[in-house]
């Protein structure tokens, strides 16, 4: 997929640079560093969210009723 950005001239310069180096494209670099930042920043998904409240030693249903009692009428 096709994607259009702004990117400064010195940031074009620092990729062509680096290219060079690597003998690699511009378009190639910056699919490589798109993809280590997308690895660092991972978004959990809904899954990783199953089991966080069986170690706290809680029933679900009732820490919910004492929170919502705590609201008042």
């Amino acid at each position: 997929m096709r994607t259009i950005i702004e990117v400064p001239k010195d940031v074009i310069h620092n990729l062509d640079q680096i290219g060079k180096q690597q003998h690699k494209s511009r378009a190639a670099i910056i699919r490589e560093a798109i993809s280590l930042y997308l690895e660092k920043t991972e978004v959990k998904d809904a899954e990783g969210a199953f089991g966080i409240w069986k170690n706290t030693g809680r029933d679900g249903v009732t820490y919910q009723e004492q929170l919502r009692s705590e609201w008042g009428d």
